[in-house]
C-alpha cells in the first residue's frame, strides 16, 4: 500500500505537465526512485484522464530531455478507485545523469543542483575512473621519499619513469593525481590537520599541518606525532614492573593509513586527527563508496576502493593490505581490553574513528598478573590448566605467556604437549 507523503525517493506530480524531469535526473544519479503522476503534492488522489497519452507524454519527455538515457518503467495503478501512473526510475550505470546542462539530487523532498564537488564524484563514477588515476597538468616532480621506501621495502636501486609508469603514477610523459600525491611536494592545499589537546579542547599542546608533500611523508609525520604523546609507560603492579600501552599503535597506524587509501580527494579537506588525553578522534573527507553500506563498513565487510593506485602503493610498501581488512585489524588492536573503537559515517560527507585509552583499572585485575598468581600457586602449570583458571581466548593466553616469558617472569618447562610453566622467583 503506497503511504501517500513524499519523501526522498517519492514525488507526486499532478500530471507530466509538470517538472519532473529534474528528480529523474537526481534518481539516476544517486538511487532509485519513484514519481507518481495523479497525485497532488498534499497526498490526495487526482487521478489520470488519459493514461495513454499521458504515459507517452512522460516517455518523450525523459528521452529527449535526460542525458545519457536512465532505466525506468512506466505502469498503471489504481488508487482510491482512480489511475495514477508510476514513473520508477533506475540508478543509472553512467552518471552524471543531465537535464538543462545540469545534473540534480534530492534533499529530503526537493531536488537540487549538485555542486561542482558532487558534479565531479558523479562524473568519476560514470567514467568507471578514480580521482587518483586522472592525468595532471605535471610534467616534473620528484619522488625522493618514495624512493627511499621503496628502497628499504623491496630493495630497488633507484626509481625510474618505467616503474612509475607500472605503479600507475605515470601515464606516458604525464603524471597522475596519484603519482602528484606521492611526490615530495605538490600544490595540494589538503593533507593532515593534527592537533594534541591538554585537559580541554582549548588548551593546545601541540599543532601539526602536514600538506603540499608526500603521502608517505604524511603517514610518518602522523606516526611520528603518536609516538610522541602515545609512548608505552611502565607501572608497577604487585611486585612487577609492567610495561603498558595508552593506545594501541596498530590500531592508529591502521587508522591513519586507511584514511590516506580511502578518503575522497575531489574534497579540498584535511584529514583532522584530535589527540586528546582519553582517546585519539580521526576525521577523514568523504562518505562511503557507491555500494558499500555503513552496517557493511562498521562490520568491517568494507572491500570497495575509492583510490586503486594509491591503495595499491601502499599495499607494495607493507603499510596495508589491499583487500579491505582495516577495521578489523583496528578492532583486533583492541581485543585484549574492554574498550573497543568507534565508527561512524558523518552526514555521509565524513567517516570517524575514536580509538579510546585503555583504562587498566576498568580492565580490572591485570591478566598478566592474574596468569602469574596462579603458576605461583601451583609451582607448575599447563596452557589448559592456566586458561581454565584465569580464562581468556588462545590467542590472548599465548601472548601474555610470550610477555611474561619475554621479561624472565616465567620458564617453560618442556616441550609440544608436555610444556608446562614455572615462575622465575
Amino acid at each position: 500500500m503506497l503511504e501517500k507523503v513524499e519523501n526522498t525517493h517519492v514525488e507526486f506530480k499532478s500530471n507530466s505537465k509538470s517538472t519532473f524531469l529534474k528528480t529523474v535526473s537526481a534518481f539516476a544519479n544517486y538511487f532509485n526512485g519513484d514519481i507518481y503522476f495523479g497525485i497532488e503534492d498534499d497526498g490526495e488522489v487526482s487521478g489520470i484522464e488519459d493514461i495513454n497519452n499521458e504515459k507517452l507524454a512522460i516517455e518523450n519527455a525523459i528521452n529527449d530531455g535526460i542525458k545519457p538515457r536512465p532505466k525506468f518503467t512506466l505502469k498503471v495503478i489504481e488508487l482510491d478507485k482512480k489511475e495514477v501512473i508510476n514513473l520508477k526510475v533506475f540508478k543509472g550505470s553512467k552518471p552524471p545523469y543531465m537535464f538543462k546542462n545540469k545534473s540534480y539530487q534530492r534533499q529530503d523532498t526537493s531536488t537540487i543542483p549538485v555542486d561542482e564537488v558532487a558534479f565531479q564524484q558523479l562524473y568519476l563514477e560514470g567514467s568507471n575512473l578514480s580521482f587518483d588515476e586522472l592525468e595532471t597538468e605535471c610534467t616534473e616532480l620528484n619522488f625522493s621519499i618514495l624512493e627511499n621506501n621503496l628502497k628499504n621495502v623491496i630493495g630497488i636501486v633507484k626509481i625510474t619513469d618505467d616503474l612509475l609508469r607500472t605503479m600507475g603514477l605515470l601515464k606516458g610523459e604525464i603524471y597522475t593525481n596519484a603519482g602528484k600525491l606521492f611526490s615530495d611536494s605538490n600544490n595540494y592545499k589538503f593533507g593532515l590537520d593534527m592537533v594534541r589537546f591538554g585537559a580541554s579542547d582549548n588548551i593546545f599542546l601541540e599543532r601539526r599541518e602536514v600538506k603540499g608533500t608526500s603521502l608517505l611523508k604524511q603517514y610518518n609525520e602522523a606516526m611520528d606525532m603518536f609516538d610522541k604523546w602515545y609512548s608505552p609507560y611502565e607501572e608497577v603492579v604487585g611486585f612487577y614492573r609492567e610495561q603498558r600501552i595508552q593506545i594501541p599503535r596498530e590500531a592508529f597506524r591502521e587508522t591513519i593509513a586507511n584514511a590516506l587509501v580511502h578518503r575522497d580527494y575531489v574534497l579540498k579537506s584535511n584529514i583532522r586527527i584530535a589527540m586528546r588525553e582519553n582517546s585519539i578522534e580521526i576525521i577523514s573527507p568523504g562518505g562511503l563508496p557507491t555500494g558499500i553500506s555503513k552496517d557493511a563498513y562498521i562490520k568491517g565487510l568494507y572491500s570497495q576502493l575509492r583510490n586503486e593506485t594509491i591503495a595499491e602503493t601502499f599495499r607494495r610498501l607493507q603499510i596495508v593490505e589491499k583487500f579491505g581488512t582495516g577495521v578489523k585489524r583496528i578492532r583486533e588492536a583492541y581485543q585484549e581490553f574492554k574498550e573497543s573503537p568507534e565508527f561512524d559515517v558523518i552526514d555521509g560527507l565524513a567517516i570517524q574513528v575514536v580509538l579510546p585509552k585503555i583504562n587498566y583499572n576498568k580492565n580490572g585485575t591485570d591478566y598478566d598478573l592474574n596468569i602469574l598468581t596462579y603458576i605461583n600457586q601451583n609451582v607448575e602449570a599447563n596452557r589448559a590448566e592456566i586458561q581454565e583458571a584465569v580464562g581468556g581466548s588462545d590467542a590472548k593466553l599465548k601472548r601474555s605467556l610470550q610477555r611474561l616469558a619475554n621479561e624472565n617472569k616465567i620458564t617453560k618447562v618442556g616441550s609440544g604437549r608436555s610444556t608446562k610453566y614455572q615462575s622465575i622467583k
